[in-house]
């Protein structure tokens, strides 16, 4: 991580009040780069135009700042719940403009959850995301719910609005 990226990265956290979370920030700049690596591996065989993006990095996150704060906010909050690469890069995916088209959670206490997602990608065809992995349930406090035509949508992935830290507590 370059000094440029290192100030970028803790202008971020500090504005989304994450700095408890992410004390470390080669830490965070690690977490990034496995999701960016699994980005590039879930996007193998996937049609030239059905991705909003075709590679993603720790440069990529950050420029988005720029254009759309949220979007890398709710990444890191994410980021901070415990969500594995594989849910990061169905977020993002979905923030950059593919559409979430089935959603499934089956849970049993003490034996199992899976998390099923079905994107759209924006040329038609769809992608399978799947996790066994109980922290990505969290992606639950972050989807959009709509209703259009009295039909259920959802809409995307917002940040939450976090506290700052209290004077006094522990950065």
């Amino acid at each position: 991580m370059t000094p440029e990226q290192r100030v970028q990265l803790q202008q971020i956290v500090d504005e989304g009040n994450l700095g408890r979370i992410f004390k470390d920030l080669g830490a965070l700049a690690r977490r990034i780069e496995d999701f960016a690596a699994h980005y590039a591996e879930k996007s193998k065989g996937v049609a030239r135009g059905e991705l909003p993006t075709v590679r993603v990095s720790l440069d990529s996150v950050l420029a988005e700042v720029d254009k759309n704060l949220y979007r890398v906010q709710v990444l890191l909050q994410a980021m901070a719940f415990g969500c594995t690469p594989e849910m990061l890069v169905m977020i993002w995916m979905s923030e950059l403009g593919c559409t979430i088209e089935q959603l499934t959670v089956d849970y049993e206490r003490r034996d199992r959850v899976v998390l099923q997602v079905k994107l759209r990608l924006l040329g038609g065809a769809m992608l399978d995301f799947r996790s066994t992995e109980v922290w990505d349930l969290a992606v639950l406090r972050f989807v959009g719910l709509a209703k259009s035509d009295d039909a259920p949508a959802m809409s995307g992935f917002y940040p939450l609005s976090l506290p700052a830290a209290s004077v006094g507590q522990d950065r």
